[in-house]
């Protein structure tokens, strides 16, 4: 079944992937918030669960980024777990560490992000097929004991055009791809459906909170636009 409707389905392997600064990571936190919430997304139907996030690149920001969807939406109970992460789940070790860690949430997560998979190889290469599939593997091995949607964040490569940088395997391995391009939402592969509209959005800044100076402390939080034809007319 679907988490995200005609977008992100559960027991799959999915990617959201783009260019530095656009916005992948709002994008993926705030799918997950949904999710937690169980509320429409992009005017999308949700499925309600617990949401694991598994932060690679260090927890810092996304804790202003939570702070900021949790003041919008006005709720800070949702099942939505931030944490910090150093398992290398190409080896055992990292892999019974994250079981610990589901074992520990009080239900097993629908969605479990992963940002981003090339800090998630931890010092494997992305373009070796030996590392990528020891990596899915790993994965599969995650969707077969949670039912969820493992939802990865990854970097284009020089050439956009050419989709997600990297190994052929990984590409091979995914079932949906997502790409972020130009503040709109484009998704560029389903596996066993047809591809769903496209999505335009916009970064709205939020005040989460006062610094010792007294002065504002601000984050963003997505919100939907209408899609730009290249004209530039919505």
């Amino acid at each position: 079944g679907y988490l995200v409707k005609g977008m992100l389905f559960r027991n799959t392997y999915a990617e959201i992937y783009g260019d530095r600064g656009e916005g992948k990571t709002f994008i993926a936190l705030d799918i997950a918030y949904h999710v937690a919430a169980g509320t429409p997304w992009m005017d999308r139907k949700v499925r309600q669960g617990t949401v694991l996030y598994l932060a690679y690149e260090g927890t810092g920001g996304l804790v202003k980024r939570a702070q900021a969807l949790r003041q919008r939406y006005g709720d800070a109970d949702v099942p939505l777990y931030v944490m910090t992460a150093a398992f290398n789940l190409r080896e055992s070790t990292g892999r019974q560490a994250l079981g610990s860690v589901l074992a520990g949430l009080p239900e097993k997560p629908s969605l479990i992000v992963i940002d981003t998979f090339a800090r998630a190889l931890m010092g494997g290469d992305e373009n070796s097929a030996q590392d990528v599939g020891a990596f899915n593997q790993a994965v599969a091995a995650l969707i077969e004991n949670t039912g969820a949607c493992v939802l990865i964040l990854h970097h284009t490569g020089k050439d956009k055009a050419r989709g997600a940088r990297g190994s052929t395997a990984l590409g091979g391995a995914i079932d949906t791809e997502i790409m972020v391009d130009g503040w709109t939402i484009i998704q560029t592969k389903q596996r066993d459906t047809e591809l769903g509209r496209a999505a335009s959005f916009k970064l709205t800044p939020v005040v989460v909170g006062f610094d010792e100076d007294d002065e504002d402390i601000t984050s963003c939080v997505v919100d939907a636009a209408s899609i730009r034809t290249p004209d530039g007319r919505d």
